[in-house]
């Protein structure tokens, strides 16, 4: 195969994979895989566009204020779905438009409560975070709802 077939090839191959993930309103948020029929989704504030196991999960989108960071999935069913993430929360001080977050604390997510939502298919909504210790409101598990389209 000579380097102009190879670098075709391999641009095919980078194509089908960059396939597989969806263009977010503030460039590749993507952070998943598109789901299939049979697969349970979520979505994130910023996009209501269908995914499957994301690396990022805001939690509050009234103020943007929570959000899951870095997350790594170890199981994702059709009735839940677990991982690990880095959790950061706004602190509002001295207001919540200036941005400052609590550092990025270690924590076990599971998405679960699945009901049917747009594109007909099923979303997680309900995403229960759970701290090692105590969460920055003092509880070892907060629960968020999460958007379902």
């Amino acid at each position: 195969m000579g380097t102009t077939a190879r670098f075709a090839a391999l641009g095919g191959v980078l194509i089908g994979l960059t396939g597989c993930f969806h263009q977010g309103t503030a460039g590749l948020t993507g952070d998943g895989l598109q789901p299939s029929a049979h697969q349970t989704a979520t979505t994130t504030c910023d996009s209501t566009i269908p995914t499957v196991q994301p690396i990022t999960i805001v939690l509050d989108c009234a103020n943007d204020d929570a959000q899951l960071l870095e997350v790594h999935w170890s199981h994702w069913g059709t009735t839940s779905a677990t991982g690990t993430a880095n959790y950061e929360q706004n602190t509002c001080a001295p207001s919540c438009q200036s941005g400052n977050y609590t550092p990025e604390d270690p924590v076990k997510v599971t998405l679960v409560d699945p009901v049917a939502g747009a594109h007909h298919l099923r979303y997680f909504s309900i995403a229960l975070v759970h701290f090692d210790g105590a969460s920055p409101n003092g509880r070892t598990t907060e629960t968020f709802p999460l958007q379902v389209p």
